[in-house]
C-alpha cells in the first residue's frame, strides 16, 4: 500500500571521498549498505508511519505560531495599543515576536530528519567493531544542525536581544542620562555573549561530524563542544545576572526608595512600572546563579574526576524558562500601564464632574438662603415704613422691593462654599487623599492625573477669585442702594414736616 522510492547511492558519503559543504547538507547518510539493510527490515505499517511522520512535521511546524507561547501576549498588546506602530515598545515587541519565533519554527521543521544512516564504533570485552545506526538528534545530522542550531539559534538569541534591550528603554525614559552609562555597558556585554554562542555554533561546521573514511561520528568532537558550549552559556548568565543587577540598582536609587510608599507588594506591583522592573531583575538575580553552580559541577567532573565524565546534560531549556519572566513581564508591564492611565482619566473627569455639581448645588443653596433672610428684612421694613409715612406708603414700597430685587442678585452669585472636598483648600479630612508631587513621581509618564489635579486646583481658585470681585461689587451697589434709600427717607420726613406746616 505505501511505497517509499529508495536513494540512490550519490545521497551517502563513503569511501573516503572529499565532500563539499552542500554534499553534507543533502547527504541521507555515511553507510549506503546500512540503508538498504534498514529499509528491507521495514513492515507495511512501519513505512506507512514514515511517510505520515514526513507530513506531519510539515503541519506540525506551520502550526508554531498557533501554538507559541508569546503570539496571543503580543497579539493583546497590539489590540491594546490599536496597532499603532510607530510606538517603539510595538516596534521591539513585533521584532521580538517574528525573529525569535522563525527559530522555532526551523526547529519543529528540523524534527522531519530524524534518520541518518552512519557508522557508529562500539567497544565491549571483545574489542571494537561497527555497529549500523539510524536515528539521528540535531547533534548528528548535518543538515538538522544546520537548518536547527545554527539558522535557527540566530532567530532564537537575536529575538531575546531585542526584548533585552526593554529594561534599557524604560530605565531610560526615568532616569536621568548620566546614571545610564553601567546600565549601557552591561546590557552591551549581554548582547555581545549572546552574539558570541551564535558565532560558536557557526563554528561547528557540518562537514566535521563524520570521519569519511570510515562514516563514523566523532563523538570527541561532540564532547569538546558541549564543554566548551557550557562556558559560553556561563558568560551568558552572568552578564545577564550583572545587567539585570544595575537596572535594579539604578532604578532603586535614581527612582525611588520602596519603603517610602506605603502600599503593600501587590498594590506596588500594578502601580509601579519601575518595581516590576524591579521585580524581573530580582528573579533572574536569584535564579540564575543556580545554574552557574550546576555547570560548575560539571566542569568539575569533566576536568577533575577520575575517569572523567562529560553528563549530557543541557541547560538551555532552563535558562530559558528563567530568561521568559523578563519577557512576560514586558506584557504584564504594558498592560498595566494602559490600564493605569485609563485610571488616571477616569479619575480626572470624576474631578471636573464632582467639581461641577458641588458648585451648582452650593451656589442653589446660598440663594435660597439669602432670599429668605431678604424676605424677613422686607417685612420689618415695611412695616416702619407704613408707621413713619402713610402718604408715601406706595412710594417707599416701590424704592424697598428694588433694593430687594439687587439684594436678590448680589446674593444669587455669592458662592464660598465647597460642597465637594477635594476642591475645598481647608480640607483636612484624612479620609481623602489627593496624590502629592512625591508619590506622583514614581509613577510613569503615561499617566497624566497629577497634571489634571493641579489644573482642576486652579480652575478652582479662578472661580473663586471671580466670585470675590463679583461680590465686591455687588456690596458696592449694595451701598450706593443704602444711599438712595437714605435719600427717600429725608424725602419723607421733609414731606410730613410740610404736612405738618
Amino acid at each position: 500500500m505505501f511505497e517509499i522510492k529508495l536513494l540512490d547511492k550519490s545521497y551517502f558519503i563513503e569511501n573516503n571521498t572529499n565532500p563539499s559543504f552542500f554534499q553534507w547538507m543533502r547527504s541521507a547518510g555515511t553507510n549506503y549498505t546500512c540503508y538498504l539493510q534498514t529499509m528491507e527490515k521495514l513492515t507495511e505499517e512501519e513505512r506507512g508511519n514514515i511517510i505520515i511522520n514526513n507530513y506531519r512535521s510539515v503541519i506540525t511546524a506551520l502550526q508554531t505560531p498557533l501554538r507559541y507561547y508569546f503570539v496571543y501576549w503580543t497579539l493583546l498588546l497590539f489590540i491594546l495599543h490599536k496597532f499603532d506602530f510607530r510606538k517603539p515598545v510595538m516596534k521591539l515587541m513585533l521584532g521580538h515576536l517574528v525573529i525569535r519565533m522563525s527559530g522555532s519554527i526551523l526547529e519543529e521543521f528540523g524534527k522531519r530528519y530524524n534518520t541518518y544512516y552512519y557508522n557508529k564504533r562500539v567497544k565491549d570485552e571483545y574489542g571494537e567493531y561497527m555497529t549500523c545506526e539510524t536515528y539521528a538528534d540535531f547533534d548528528n545530522h548535518p543538515f538538522r544542525w544546520f537548518l536547527t542550531r545554527q539558522i535557527g539559534t540566530i532567530g532564537w538569541y537575536v529575538g531575546e536581544i531585542i526584548a533585552d534591550w526593554y529594561p534599557l528603554l524604560r530605565t531610560k525614559a526615568i532616569v536621568k542620562k548620566k546614571e545610564m552609562n553601567y546600565v549601557y555597558l552591561t546590557c552591551g556585554l549581554f548582547n555581545l555573549s549572546k552574539i558570541f554562542l551564535i558565532m560558536y555554533h557557526l563554528c561547528r561546521s557540518p562537514t566535521g561530524f563524520y570521519n569519511p573514511i570510515d562514516g563514523t561520528f566523532n563523538e570527541d568532537k561532540k564532547s569538546q563542544f558541549r564543554i566548551n558550549y557550557w562556558g559560553v552559556q556561563l558568560a551568558v548568565i552572568v552578564t545577564s545576572i550583572i545587567y539585570e543587577c544595575s537596572v535594579f540598582f539604578t532604578l532603586k536609587k535614581c527612582i525611588f526608595e520602596v519603603n517610602d510608599i506605603q502600599m503593600d507588594f501587590m498594590k506596588k506591583f500594578k502601580t509601579l512600572s519601575e518595581f516590576r522592573i524591579i521585580s524581573s531583575a530580582l528573579v533572574a538575580m536569584v535564579c540564575l546563579p543556580f545554574i552557574v553552580i550546576a555547570i560548575g559541577i560539571q566542569y568539575y567532573y569533566c576536568y577533575f574526576h577520575d575517569p572523567p565524565i562529560v553528563m549530557d546534560v543541557l541547560f538551555e531549556s532552563v535558562r530559558q524558562a528563567i530568561a521568559n519572566v523578563q519577557y512576560f513581564m514586558i506584557f504584564i508591564d504594558q498592560i498595566l500601564l494602559i490600564c493605569s492611565s485609563l485610571e488616571a482619566k477616569v479619575s480626572s473627569y470624576a474631578l471636573n464632574s464632582d467639581y461641577s455639581i458641588g458648585y451648582q448645588s452650593s451656589t442653589t443653596t446660598n440663594n435660597y438662603n439669602k432670599i429668605y433672610e431678604n424676605d424677613d428684612k422686607y417685612y420689618n421694613n415695611n412695616n416702619n415704613n407704613n408707621n413713619n409715612n402713610n402718604n408715601n406708603n406706595n412710594y417707599n414700597y416701590i424704592n424697598y422691593n428694588n433694593n430687594n430685587y439687587n439684594n436678590y442678585n448680589k446674593n444669587s452669585y455669592n458662592n464660598n462654599s465647597y460642597d465637594n472636598p477635594f476642591l475645598d483648600p481647608n480640607n483636612i479630612n484624612e479620609n481623602i487623599h489627593i496624590p502629592n508631587d512625591k508619590s506622583f513621581k514614581h509613577f510613569v509618564s503615561d499617566i497624566s492625573m497629577s497634571n489634571n489635579i493641579n489644573n482642576n486646583n486652579n480652575n478652582n481658585n479662578n472661580n473663586n477669585n471671580n466670585n470675590n470681585n463679583h461680590n465686591n461689587n455687588n456690596n458696592n451697589n449694595n451701598n450706593n442702594n443704602n444711599n438712595n434709600n437714605n435719600h427717600n427717607n429725608n424725602n419723607n420726613n421733609n414731606n410730613n414736616n410740610n404736612n405738618n406746616n
